[in-house]
C-alpha cells in the first residue's frame, strides 16, 4: 500500500541554520571572535546580507542574541521563534556569521589558541568541515586536528587574525558557490484584451514575440522557460512551458508559479508586449545583476518607475511577493518600488515601449522599420 501524502511536495529553499551560507568561528575567547566577525561584517556588508549569531553575555537575559544589520534581537535560544519562523528568517540573508563557542554551523574557522585546546577538542565533533584556521600562538593545528582531518589538514589556509581581507575572500569563494542560477521566464499568457489578439504570436523579428525573446535568452546561456495562462502542452519548439498554478494574478500569478515550482532559481522576467527589448540591453541586465538585492531592474531615464516586466527576480523575491500578496497587492511593479532593488538605467526609452494596444503595435513596427 503506497504511502498517503497530502500536501504537495513543493521545492524548498536552499538555506542552513540561520542564513543561505553559515560560517562559525571557534577556538579562542569571545571578545577575540567578535572582533573579528565585527571587521569581516564591515568588510562584507556592501556586497551581500549579513546576519551575526552570539550568545548574549549579560546576566541580565540568559539567552541568545541575533544582530540584523544595527538591529539586535533578543531571544531565550536561537529556535525559540520556531522551527518554521527560523527558516523564514534564514531565507533572507546571505550570510551568517555565528560565534561558534555557543552554536555550530555548516562551515568552521578554526582559531589556533593553546589556551583554547580543550575548548576546541569539546567540539571536535562539529569540526567536519574547517575552512580556515586562523593563528594566535601556534602556526600548526592542533593534533587531534591533525588526526581527525589526514592529509586533508595541508589544504586549508591558515591566516593571522588581521587579514581580514584574506579570509574575507575565503567567505566570497564559498558564497559564490551559492550563486543561484538564473534562468529566463517568457511571459507569453496575457488576455490581450485591448490588443483583439494574442501579443505572443505577433510576429516582428520573422517570428512570434515569445520565440524572439526566448532565442536571445537562449543565446545567452539561460535556461528558458515560456510561461502561459493556460495550455495543453510541455513544450513550444523545445522551451519548456510553465504554466499558471497561481490563477487571476497576471504577470504576478505568473512570477508566482515559476518560483514555487523552481524555488532555488533566480528568474530573468522577460513580456512578450516589449518589442524593442534586445541582446545587448538583456546582457546589460545580467552583467549588473546583484543577488544581493530582491531584484535587478531596467529602468528608462525618462520614465518615473522600474520595468518589472524586464528585471531579474531573486529567489529572495518570492517570499517578498508572498506578502505584499498576503496584504492585497499583486502589482508587481509596486513590490518592486516598495523593495530593496538595483537600477539599471538606460538612455533609449524605445527599448521599454509597452505595445498594449494596436497603435502602439504600430508605433513598434515604424521604430523596427526605421
Amino acid at each position: 500500500m503506497k504511502e498517503h501524502k497530502k500536501h504537495s511536495q513543493l521545492e524548498r529553499p536552499n538555506i542552513e541554520a540561520f542564513s543561505k551560507c553559515d560560517f562559525a568561528f571557534v577556538g579562542t575567547h569571545c571578545n577575540a571572535i567578535n572582533l573579528m566577525i565585527r571587521d569581516l561584517k564591515i568588510n562584507l556588508s556592501p556586497d551581500h546580507r549579513i546576519i551575526t549569531i552570539d550568545a548574549n553575555h549579560s546576566n541580565e537575559f540568559a539567552g541568545s542574541k541575533l544582530q540584523i544589520d544595527e538591529q539586535i534581537i533578543h531571544l531565550q535560544t536561537v529556535s525559540s521563534d520556531g522551527e518554521y519562523d527560523q527558516r523564514i528568517r534564514a531565507s533572507e540573508y546571505d550570510l551568517a556569521l555565528v560565534n561558534g563557542n555557543h552554536y555550530p554551523a555548516k562551515r568552521q574557522i578554526v582559531f589556533l589558541d593553546s589556551n583554547k585546546e580543550a575548548s576546541v577538542k569539546k567540539r571536535l565533533h562539529q569540526l567536519d568541515n574547517i575552512i580556515a584556521f586562523v593563528k594566535i600562538d601556534r602556526d600548526e593545528p592542533f593534533s587531534f586536528l591533525k588526526e581527525k582531518m589526514g592529509e586533508k589538514i595541508n589544504e586549508i589556509p591558515v591566516f593571522t587574525q588581521y587579514a581580514i581581507e584574506k579570509i574575507s575572500a575565503v567567505l566570497k569563494e564559498h558564497l559564490s558557490n551559492q550563486r543561484p542560477e538564473l534562468c529566463a521566464l517568457i511571459l507569453a499568457g496575457g488576455a490581450s484584451s485591448r490588443m483583439g489578439r494574442d501579443k505572443s504570436q505577433i510576429n516582428l523579428h520573422g517570428e512570434s514575440q515569445e520565440i524572439h525573446l526566448a532565442k536571445i535568452t537562449q543565446s545567452l546561456g539561460l535556461k528558458t522557460f515560456i510561461s502561459k495562462r493556460k495550455h495543453d502542452k510541455k513544450e513550444i519548439d523545445g522551451i519548456q512551458v510553465i504554466t499558471d498554478t497561481v490563477l487571476d494574478l497576471g504577470p504576478f500569478g505568473a512570477i508566482l508559479t515559476a518560483f514555487q515550482q523552481h524555488r532555488n532559481k533566480a528568474f530573468l522576467v522577460l513580456a512578450c508586449d516589449l518589442p524593442l527589448v534586445n541582446k545587448t540591453l538583456i546582457e546589460q541586465l545580467i552583467k549588473h545583476r546583484d543577488t544581493t538585492k530582491f531584484a535587478t531592474c531596467v529602468k528608462a531615464k525618462t520614465k518615473s518607475f522600474q520595468e518589472p516586466l524586464i528585471s531579474i527576480y531573486e529567489p529572495r523575491a518570492y517570499l517578498r511577493l508572498l506578502s505584499f500578496l498576503g496584504i492585497g497587492y499583486a502589482c508587481p511593479r509596486k513590490v518592486l518600488i516598495n523593495s530593496d532593488c538595483k537600477i539599471v538605467e538606460v538612455e533609449d526609452e524605445n527599448l521599454v515601449l509597452n505595445m498594449n494596444t494596436p497603435e502602439e503595435l504600430e508605433k513598434a513596427k515604424e521604430i523596427i522599420d526605421g
